[in-house]
């Protein structure tokens, strides 16, 4: 349901959330430092605490659109709770367990609920017909713009940015102005076309490339001679302030207008 990069970031969360549980249910507790004052099984108060996590789940999933936000919301509820519970036995397992959750949240970075955005996933050969389409408007006096996310799903930055990306489109998709993304571990004819470097230890990863009827126009992180000029750590306010986005928008506006256009279906093409 996941794919790969999701049902790490699944399994990781399910079984932290599960661990102190487990612990404190089993034979393993009685390995554990807190085992002479703290017996197995669940104390009055941790039950306490678990009731008070399931009630609040099931509250808050009243209003929740996709299971991908009912399982985020258990798994931070139930880590919650694990700290709690990690206070009340051994303060020192309060940092393990926060050490855990970190690197949790790195090797395996939280799942993005993107089917609402409007970020189309491309294929090289989509890519082609964009730039072909936006150049053909060109020439007919139209101004179209495309914003493509060159991104890799093993690459954490890239699903940190993943989020960021979505939201610039639902803020500035209109007819005229379409986002896209392509994985180019998987498309790397698509790496090489723009110049990007997908090693591991790449700083190019994940690029936003910027292009103005069918022509790139800009780009980031910003490369020169095949160099990174600066390192970044990607982000909506950055990509809309670097590209101009707000302006980008009313020009593609004026042009749609004067060719009659309606700018407002938030379709891409």
């Amino acid at each position: 349901m996941f794919g790969v990069v999701g049902g790490r970031w699944f399994l990781c969360n399910a079984a932290l959330a599960l661990s102190i549980v487990t612990i404190r249910t089993s034979k393993l507790n009685d390995y554990m430092p807190w085992a002479p004052t703290h017996p197995r099984g669940l104390s009055d108060r941790e039950l306490e605490l678990l009731t008070m996590m399931g009630f609040a789940v099931a509250v808050k999933s009243r209003k929740m659109a996709s299971d991908l936000e009912l399982y985020s919301t258990v798994f931070k509820f139930s880590h919650l709770v694990n700290l709690a519970i990690c206070y009340l036995l051994d303060m020192s397992f309060v940092v393990a367990y926060l050490a855990l959750l970190g690197s949790v949240s790195v090797l395996a970075p939280e799942m993005v609920d993107t089917s609402t955005s409007m970020v189309t996933e491309l294929k090289p050969y989509e890519i082609d017909e964009w730039q072909k389409e936006d150049k053909d408007a060109g020439t007919h006096g139209r101004v179209r713009y495309s914003v493509i996310e060159l991104m890799t799903l093993w690459s954490p930055p890239s699903q940190y940015f993943a989020p960021e990306f979505a939201l610039l489109s639902l803020k500035y998709a209109i007819k005229g102005v379409r986002f896209g993304k392509v994985d180019v571990e998987k498309y790397k004819m698509v790496a090489r076309k723009f110049g990007v470097d997908i090693n591991a230890t790449s700083a190019q990863i994940p690029s936003v490339i910027l292009l103005r009827n069918g022509v790139e126009v800009a780009r980031l992180p910003k490369v020169s001679d095949g160099k990174i000029v600066e390192r970044v750590k990607l982000s909506a306010p950055m990509v809309e302030s670097a590209f101009g986005l707000p302006k980008i928008m009313a020009e593609v506006k004026a042009s749609n207008a004067k060719a009659g256009v309606d700018s407002d279906t938030k379709k891409s093409k």
